[in-house]
């Protein structure tokens, strides 16, 4: 089963709520894009209502599946467009564009995958990468396009733990 928890959507949700505690100007929501809504975590569906999920059938025609993201884009009404990840949620932001909204997606990784996609989808008005390395690739694509570096991560103790002496080092590895 897929799973729509991961650092990004982590990240999102840290945002969304702090700009809501705030009466920040801004009003972030986050839209899960799923296959299984029983593989969202209930701390996900809780109801503050800056998170909806949009289920897509994977086995349905994928202008279906489109359409199903797009018109969950549209339900929205968003000013600006944060696509993630996939070419659907990058096809349908870019359809959101006729209805007014901006594309500024942000480079999360220097991974092939999202250059294919920024490159593919060109249509945005400015972009943003979470690292040097992120913006490096960025800007050529940008053509002029504005870029910023946006630094994001998770909260760490300001020193570390020391190891107990007896028994093994434990370590844990959380991600997808």
């Amino acid at each position: 089963a897929e799973s729509p928890v991961g650092g990004v959507t982590v990240w999102s949700r840290r945002l969304a709520r702090a700009l809501a505690e705030r009466n920040s100007k801004y009003d972030l929501r986050t839209l899960l894009v799923v296959t299984h809504p029983d593989s969202i975590p209930p701390r996900l569906t809780d109801d503050d209502g800056l998170t909806q999920t949009c289920v897509v059938d994977s086995m349905a025609d994928r202008w279906e599946i489109l359409e199903t993201v797009r018109a969950a884009i549209d339900r929205l009404r968003p000013d600006i467009i944060c696509p993630n990840y996939a070419d659907v949620c990058y096809a349908a932001a870019t359809l959101a564009r006729a209805s007014g909204a901006r594309l500024v997606p942000i480079a999360h990784t220097d991974h092939a995958s999202y250059q294919d996609l920024m490159r593919f989808y060109d249509r945005w008005e400015g972009a943003a990468g979470v690292s040097d390395a992120c913006r490096a690739w960025l800007a050529p694509l940008a053509g002029g396009r504005p870029t910023r570096k946006i630094v994001y991560g998770v909260p760490v103790a300001p020193a570390p733990r020391t190891p107990e002496r007896a028994g093994p080092l434990r370590i844990a590895y959380i991600g997808r």
